[in-house]
């Protein structure tokens, strides 16, 4: 793509288009961290037999000589698209005023969708707390501000916070547990720091049905 071409007027915001692949970067603060591989490649599959349906959500850049465009939303297909080798991609062209705006416009498209992990929800919120917008707040307002952004309930949000104060160890089992509340799969409860070794604080934690067990069986809880 010439790079002397102002893309502010030959792409303007709301335009829905394709561009070559190789000129959408990703959003490096993007706040999903996970991709499950398998879903990956199904979805490169698809992609690859019946082309890309939903458009990736981006914001026009200048300064990068290998760049147009950076993503906002829609990392998974932009991946998927590049495993499944397709020299363009479908993008929508949206306006953002920073990155904590670009953060947050990628933190509500995504999260109302399924597969995040809990720590990446997690960080999400700590990061959304420590925004010029959120420090002025005290820390109820913030909790609340930032349930009704996720369309979740404060509890859930609080619940969350408290998994960064977990020990790493803990943390370290939960890097890919799906953020997928009560279910069959998982349970939230309270556990005490003996269970873990080196766990040093009490806290909640979430761990899959059969890890629960294991350690349910060597130590009441």
């Amino acid at each position: 793509m010439n790079t002397e071409i102002d893309l502010s007027t030959a792409f303007g915001i709301g335009m829905v288009t394709k561009v070559p692949f190789r000129r959408v970067r990703f959003f490096a603060d993007q706040p999903r961290t996970y991709f499950n591989p398998q879903n990956l490649q199904e979805l490169a599959s698809s992609i690859k037999q019946e082309g890309q349906k939903d458009p990736v959500w981006v914001k026009i850049i200048s300064g990068d000589p290998d760049h147009d465009f950076e993503l906002v939303d829609g990392e998974r297909r932009w991946r998927a698209i590049e495993i499944a080798e397709v020299e363009t991609i479908l993008i929508w062209i949206v306006e953002v005023k920073d990155t904590d705006d670009q953060f947050v416009t990628s933190i509500i498209a995504n999260f109302g969708r399924a597969d995040h992990t809990h720590l990446e929800v997690a960080r999400a919120i700590k990061k959304i707390q420590g925004m010029d917008r959120m420090v002025e707040l005290s820390e109820a307002e913030q909790v609340r501000q930032i349930a009704n952004m996720f369309a979740k309930s404060e509890p859930y949000v609080k619940q969350h916070l408290a998994l960064l104060k977990l020990h790493p160890a803990v943390q370290a089992m939960m890097e890919e547990t799906v953020d997928e509340g009560l279910s069959k799969r998982s349970c939230w409860f309270f556990c005490r720091s003996e269970l873990i070794a080196g766990a040093s604080t009490r806290g909640f934690m979430l761990v899959k049905s059969r890890q629960f067990e294991e350690l349910a069986s060597r130590r009441e809880v």
